[in-house]
């Protein structure tokens, strides 16, 4: 009897433990059945959930990089800050290596994200208020901004290698040569410059000051049947490493002031101005990537005009009996440009304006959407001068003033 019972209660505790395992048998049949894989769904939401716990603090730090980038862009463009700060700020490129490193050893945990997050932040706020300090003069002096003295003895610490500075003149001159028309084409990146003229038998002067690694003019001249072109530019810094932080300067004078002249200037994120009022100017090309030009055209005849405009910004003003005989082509993308015109002059404007605005006397005109119509000054029929304006305005601005 008591080995009956011991069989009997085995038996009972065997089928006791083996409920569970056909209630198992009996889920895996059905999801089975449905087409479901529970063992892999059940791998997948383990490393989903291990996954969430990780934190990418590389998107952190390059998010803090590419705000303060846009933001010295802007005081750039705006004419805030000197584009030499870029030469002070590619000093500091290490920095992302510390960072890296740091990420590299905390990982991509929070603690890790938030470590190098916060570091990044620091850091260039750290670098960028430098910067600020060595090349912003003028920006801080607007703001009414007090430098602490601890950021003034840190950045007198930090020496930048602009190179040797040096100073030549170039002339350009033909005696016995009849020329009839000269073209000069200047590329200039990130420079100071000045054009104005004179009575002089020089058909290009120049004063150049540059640095023994940046900025050493290259000229080259061209006479062909009585008609001379000068191209000039510029050599870049000679090592990754010999970045300037500040740049060069040109001036230029032209003389022989009868001679027909075509100028073509590009203009990279420098800052120029042009002040002509004898020289006959038969075509002005103009195109300013990211910096500032000003141009003064003082009683004289021009037959056209081509101006474009990216980033930056470009006034050009028109004095006196100054009138273009041909037309007059604008192009301005996210930059600003600003035509003066003589009191008493028509003008009649052909624009295609995306989101930008474009103003002139008694008019504004704000648009969406690519709109493209014409519009006459009120005394373009009355006028004895007229202006045809054709201007393409992307998310800038053009305005129209009278002098």
């Amino acid at each position: 009897m008591a080995r009956s019972k011991g069989k009997s209660g085995k038996s009972k505790s065997k089928s006791k433990s083996s409920s569970p395992v056909k209630i198992k048998e009996k889920k895996v049949q059905e999801d089975v059945v449905k087409g479901s894989e529970p063992s892999v769904e059940k791998s997948e939401s383990v490393f989903r959930r291990y996954d969430e716990k990780r934190y990418d603090g590389g998107r952190f730090v390059w998010a803090v990089f590419w705000i303060f980038v846009g933001v010295i862009l802007l005081l750039n463009t705006t004419g805030l800050l000197s584009w030499g700060v870029w030469g002070i700020l590619w000093r500091f490129w290490p920095v992302f290596i510390v960072i890296w490193g740091i990420q590299l050893i905390f990982g991509r945990s929070k603690l890790g994200g938030c470590v190098s997050g916060l570091l990044a932040f620091s850091v260039f706020s750290l670098i960028v208020a430098v910067s600020f300090v060595i090349s912003g003069h003028d920006f801080l002096d607007r703001i009414n901004f007090s430098v602490p003295s601890w950021l003034n003895s840190l950045s007198e610490n930090v020496t930048l290698y602009v190179g040797k500075s040096e100073s030549q003149t170039y002339r350009i001159e033909y005696e016995d040569e009849n020329i009839d028309s000269r073209t000069l084409k200047l590329d200039l990146d990130a420079a100071e410059f000045t054009i104005k003229d004179d009575d002089s038998s020089n058909y290009m002067f120049l004063d150049a000051k540059y640095f023994d690694n940046f900025g050493e003019p290259n000229i080259t001249e061209k006479l062909k049947e009585r008609s001379l072109e000068i191209s000039f530019s510029t050599d870049g810094p000679s090592g990754l490493w010999d970045i300037p932080s500040r740049g060069p300067s040109y001036d230029f004078v032209l003389g022989m002031p009868d001679v027909k002249t075509r100028l073509d200037i590009d203009l990279g994120a420098g800052k120029g101005k042009i002040d002509l009022n004898e020289v006959t100017l038969e075509d002005l090309k103009i195109d300013v990537g990211a910096g500032v030009l000003e141009v003064v055209l003082d009683d004289l005849v021009i037959d056209s005009m081509d101006l474009d405009v990216g980033a930056g910004s470009l006034e050009v003003k028109m004095v006196g009996d100054t009138v273009p005989e041909g037309e007059v082509k604008v192009e301005v993308g996210a930059g600003s440009m600003i035509l003066v015109i003589p009191e008493g002059v028509g003008f009649n404007l052909n624009y295609e304006l995306g989101v930008g605005s474009i103003n002139m006397p008694g008019k504004k005109i704000s648009g969406i959407g690519g709109d493209s119509k014409t519009y006459e000054s009120d005394n373009y029929n009355d006028a004895e001068h007229r202006i045809e304006i054709t201007v393409d305005v992307g998310v800038g601005s053009f305005v129209i003033k009278r002098d």
